[in-house]
């Protein structure tokens, strides 16, 4: 254990295991300048009163410690000359602030605060109501922030707020859905707004409150009846912002009335009545881009008061009144090196009246009505900014950079040049100023990173020359593909389509004349695209091309004296025994025809002689011939002999006689 009581900072450490089981302890022991250093865990802190300098942290880091408001109606209280600083600790309000600060300071360092509120607590300020003071927020997040009435994360008044590198989501109001700031300052860098509400004003109510915000993001903040973002009585600047789905149905997402700059900038799909509202004072414009926007009144809107517009693009945005880009009255407009491209409104894109409209050098392209009030001015460019219209809703500012063959490039205001020492370009990233995004090119085609498919390669860019079946996508255009298939038959032109645009023609054949259309052509074959619809074949060798019933391999009918097979003579042997019919008295048979050799008693006429041989000698009783053909019985030939001797001895005798 040890603790430190002399004049000098002490460390007191709080834990299971500490000198400090409880942070209230420590507390009331500190002195100015100590330090609470908290092992992990869980702890109450009961509306601890802070009158000197104190810094409360987490020895484990983010994450490891969570404080909980226990009573009261705040965490913590800081007065005059109280100085607190709270690091890696997340903190939940439990319905309660997490800090009344007057004329003293806070500091809150890489914490989580989430679930504090001020509703119904009798002050303002969902997570800090302070005055007179210092804010400072640094890696935070701070989330559900809710104020019953002003300031769902600050309500302040002379106090001066910085946030760095933090996340101020969810919060809510009444007025001052995130900040309700009267006097002070404002500093934001590198600082995310995100799904942030107030209900009968303004996200952020700045009033006579200098702001400066740079390099921040503000993502669907929704104002119901107000505006987004009020800079009363004092100017705000803003510097590489992006305001991206922010809604203001009854007003604007940005509005002044004592001066609003914007440069580097993306403006995109805001929902609402107007993006940018400028009623006196001085609106200056450098280098934005607004893409996507659908508003109702006009886009960017100004009355009374001086408008500089410089090196700007306006690209497919809607407005249903005049001024999809821009829209005054009783304001001198300079416009100048300024991109107004596929927008659309209910008038002139550009509606600002002839005689208060200055400066030149601008490209006016695919815009669905009038580009002016009046006709475009001798400097201004009525050209393709080879750039296609981004897709629907789209917040990709790159997308709308220019590629070097671009009518815009080098075509600005001559007295301007742009980084690279050359005459400005048209639009927001040419000029002397940042443009909104770094464009890159490294393969040196002249398309920026952002629209060419491989910045390695300077044979890769949109608009090339695709060449087919080499495995590369020259012109960044995914519908012409590499191995086209135009006719869908399945076969591209890279697996050898010789006629890509019609789907019965794939592959080159040799082919034959058909005439008879019998399968079968003849003479030498031809080389085509594909099978002609009639009269070829892929077979030669008919031996007549007019005669449908004879090609090779057709069935030969025999003894008709035609060769229906194409083998050179008609079918006349069927058995093939070497002899043809009708001289082969049975073509049916390979073993029956003139000459064979004759098979005795088989009952057949091999020998077609008529007869089918049948001759036995019987002993000494005589001899028998065989049956004739017809299988009649044969007669016995020894008989027939006794007979013809018994004549012989009868006329001997009678000869004798």
């Amino acid at each position: 254990m040890w603790f430190c009581l002399s004049a000098s900072a002490a460390d007191l450490a709080v834990g299971p295991a500490q000198p400090y089981s409880d942070i209230g302890d420590a507390l009331r022991d500190a002195a100015s300048g100590d330090r609470i250093l908290v092992d992990p865990g869980d702890y109450e802190v009961r509306e601890a009163e802070i009158e000197f300098q104190l810094e409360i942290l987490s020895v484990a880091g983010p994450g490891q410690v969570t404080l909980e408001g226990s009573n009261g109606q705040s965490l913590f209280e800081v007065s005059s000359g109280g100085d607190l600083t709270l690091r890696d600790l997340t903190i939940e309000g439990d319905g309660r602030r997490l800090a009344v600060v007057d004329a003293g300071r806070l500091a809150v360092l890489g914490c989580t605060v989430t679930g504090a509120e001020a509703a119904g607590l009798g002050r303002d300020g969902g997570v800090v109501d302070a005055s007179s003071a210092t804010l400072v927020f640094e890696d935070s997040v701070i989330e559900g922030a809710v104020a019953g009435r002003d300031g769902g994360v600050v309500h302040a008044t002379g106090t001066d707020v910085t946030a760095t590198r933090s996340t101020f989501r969810g919060a809510s109001a009444g007025d001052g859905g995130v900040f309700a700031l009267a006097g002070g300052s404002l500093t934001v860098d590198a600082s995310v707004f995100e799904a942030n509400r107030a209900g009968r004003g303004s996200v952020f109510t700045l009033d006579a409150t200098p702001a400066t915000v740079s390099s921040s993001t503000f993502l669907a903040n929704v104002a119901t009846t107000a505006d987004t973002l009020a800079c009363d009585g004092a100017p705000c600047v803003f510097d590489r912002a992006t305001f991206d789905g922010n809604a203001a149905p009854r007003g604007a997402v940005a509005s002044a009335n004592a001066g609003f700059e914007l440069s580097s900038s993306t403006v995109c799909r805001t929902g609402g009545d107007r993006a940018l509202d400028v009623v006196g004072g001085a609106l200056v414009l450098r280098n934005d881009v607004f893409v996507s926007n659908g508003v109702g009144t006009a886009l960017v809107s100004a009355s009374g008061a001086t408008v500089d517009v410089l090196s700007v693009h306006f690209v497919a945005n809607t407005a249903t009144g005049p001024g999809a880009a821009l829209s005054t009255t009783g304001s001198a407009v300079t416009l100048r090196n300024t991109l107004v491209a596929y927008n659309t409104a209910g008038g002139p894109v550009v509606d600002v009246p002839t005689p208060d409209l200055s400066g030149g050098w601008s490209l006016f392209w695919g815009n669905e009505t009038a580009d002016l009030v009046g006709a475009l001015r001798a400097t201004d460019v009525a050209a393709d900014p080879l750039f296609a219209a981004p897709p629907p809703a789209s917040c990709h500012a790159a997308l709308l950079a220019p590629p070097l063959a671009s009518p815009a490039t080098d075509a600005g205001d001559p007295a301007l040049v742009d980084q690279d020492g050359s005459r400005s370009d048209i639009g927001a990233f040419g000029g002397d100023d940042d443009a909104p995004v770094v464009v890159t090119d490294d393969d040196l085609d002249g398309w920026p990173a952002s629209l060419d498919c491989d910045d390695a390669e300077a044979s890769v860019y949109p608009t090339a020359t695709e060449v087919a079946c080499d495995g590369v996508d020259q012109d960044c255009d995914p519908t012409t593909v590499d191995a086209p298939d135009r006719d869908g038959d399945g076969v591209g032109i890279c697996d050898g389509d010789c006629d890509d645009t019609n789907a019965n023609r794939t592959e080159l054949v040799d082919v034959y004349r058909d005439r008879d259309e019998d399968g079968v052509g003849t003479g030498d074959p031809t080389t085509l695209c594909g099978m002609p619809a009639a009269q070829a074949s892929l077979v030669g060798g008919d031996c007549d091309d007019q005669d449908a019933d004879r090609f090779p391999g057709n069935p030969e009918l025999p003894y008709d004296g035609v060769d229906q097979d194409c083998d050179g003579a008609d079918l006349d042997d069927v058995d093939l025994d070497g002899v043809v019919f009708p001289d082969d008295c049975d073509d049916d048979a390979p073993d029956v025809f003139p000459g064979a050799d004759e098979v005795e008693g088989d009952g057949v006429d091999q020998d077609c002689t008529g007869f089918d041989a049948r001759a036995a000698l019987v002993g000494g009783a005589g001899i028998t011939c065989g049956c004739n053909a017809q299988g009649t019985a044969a007669v016995p030939l020894f008989p027939v002999l006794v007979s013809l001797l018994r004549r012989r001895r009868l006329t001997s005798r009678s000869g004798t006689r």
